[in-house]
């Protein structure tokens, strides 16, 4: 048995709207160490050459900001198709959870906007991880929560 995989960009001729990402992450992803440093600069430059593609957004929370909402837990907004109810994702230290009621869709639909306005825009957010893919082996480093973001962008060859 021979398994193919459809890359995204093999998708796209046959794909009108793909689906639209938007990330924000905190500053403190980009610190954390995880990986070698070519791991790091793989994923790093992975990213980069992700948030040029127009249904890809990536912003990162700087340092600066301080105390925001995001850093209670990780969560998804996940907006499927109609009939299909849009679902927020929450993933925290005491388990994973689907919401879908009215009234959580919209705090967790206020909590992205107020990260996205608090964070860098997408095109300083894609400087600042260059700048990473810059630095002597010391200084780069890249968390779990961008591994993670790099399954995601991965995960969409699947779709289609």
């Amino acid at each position: 048995t021979e398994i193919y995989t459809l890359s995204l960009h093999d998708a796209l001729p046959i794909w009108p709207n793909p689906p639209y990402l938007a990330v924000v992450l905190d500053e403190a992803a980009l610190h954390r160490q995880i990986g070698g440093v070519q791991v790091m600069r793989a994923q790093l430059n992975r990213l980069i050459e992700e948030a040029s593609r127009p249904y890809i957004t990536i912003q990162i929370v700087p340092f600066g900001v301080g105390a925001h909402p995001g850093l209670e837990s990780n969560f998804k907004i996940i907006r499927l198709p109609v009939p299909s109810p849009d679902t927020v994702f929450v993933d925290g230290q005491s388990g994973s959870v689907f919401l879908d009621r009215a009234e959580d869709l919209e705090r967790y639909r206020q909590i992205f906007a107020r990260l996205k306005a608090v964070a860098l825009s997408p095109e300083d957010s894609v400087r600042l991880i260059a700048e990473f893919c810059t630095m002597p082996a010391a200084g780069l480093v890249v968390t779990q929560v961008l591994r993670a973001l790099v399954r995601t962008i991965r995960s969409f060859r699947t779709l289609g």
